[in-house]
C-alpha cells in the first residue's frame, strides 16, 4: 500500500473517531439541558391545572360545576399525589384539594410557605362580586437536589350584600374510598341544586362530589 493510500485510511479513521467523540460529547452535554426543559415543561403543565385563566383547569371546572351543575372529569398529565380534604375534615386543610409532585425546576419561590397563586384575595370569607369562591395557593420546598411543589384549591364562603352566605362544600362521592391517590383523574359533580340550610335560611349550601381516580 502506498503512502497516499495509508494517509487516506488514517485520515478516514481520524474523522470517524472525531465524529464519535463529538457525538458522545454532545450527548453528555445535551442531556442535562433536555432534562431541564422537560422539568420546566412539567412544572408549567402542573401550574396550568390551577390557573383560573385556563378554562380547562381544575379550579375552573370546580367553579363551573358549582354554579351550573352537571359533571366533568379532570385529567392530569403530571404524575404526583392528589389529596382530598372534605368539608367535614377536622383540620386547616378542610374543604380543599391538594396536588404534590417532585421536580428539579420550580416557578414558585422556594421555602416561602403557602403563597397565593392567580388569586387576588385570600381573605375568608370573601364577598360576592368581588372575590372568587376558590382560593388557590402554592408552595415549593427544597428537598436535596429538587423541590417538592404543592398546589391547593380551597373553597371559602362568600357573603352577599343582602347578608346571605354562599358555601360550596366538597364531599366524597364514595366515602369508602381513600382520600389520596396517585391516579390522574378527578371526577367532579354537583349533588343536587344549592339549598338553604334548614337551621339558617341565609346559608346557601352547594355540595360538590369529588372522586379521585
Amino acid at each position: 500500500m502506498g503512502f497516499k493510500a495509508q494517509a487516506d485510511v488514517i485520515t478516514a479513521v481520524i474523522i470517524i473517531l472525531l465524529a464519535a467523540a463529538l457525538t458522545t460529547s454532545a450527548y453528555l452535554w445535551g442531556m442535562p439541558l433536555v432534562q431541564k426543559r422537560q422539568e420546566v415543561a412539567m412544572v408549567e403543565k402542573a401550574s396550568s391545572y390551577f390557573d383560573r385563566d385556563n378554562s380547562n383547569s381544575l379550579v375552573k371546572k370546580i367553579e363551573y360545576i358549582a354554579k351550573n351543575g352537571g359533571e366533568d372529569t379532570f385529567t392530569s398529565e403530571v404524575n404526583g399525589i392528589w389529596e382530598f380534604y372534605p368539608s367535614d375534615f377536622q383540620g386547616s386543610q378542610n374543604n380543599s384539594i391538594e396536588f404534590m409532585f417532585r421536580s428539579k425546576a420550580t416557578n414558585i419561590a422556594p421555602d416561602m410557605g403557602w403563597i397565593p397563586f392567580k388569586t387576588s384575595s385570600i381573605s375568608s370569607p370573601g364577598y360576592v362580586g368581588m372575590d372568587e369562591q376558590s382560593v388557590v395557593l402554592a408552595k415549593a420546598e427544597t428537598s436535596k437536589d429538587a423541590f417538592i411543589i404543592r398546589y391547593r384549591i380551597w373553597l371559602r364562603d362568600l357573603i352577599s350584600s343582602d347578608g346571605k352566605t354562599y358555601q360550596v362544600r366538597l364531599v366524597p362521592r364514595n366515602p369508602s374510598l381513600p382520600n389520596a391517590s396517585t391516579g390522574n383523574t378527578i371526577r367532579i359533580s354537583r349533588e343536587g341544586a344549592p339549598q338553604a340550610d334548614p337551621s339558617n335560611n341565609n346559608l346557601i349550601i352547594t355540595k360538590i362530589q369529588i372522586l379521585l381516580g
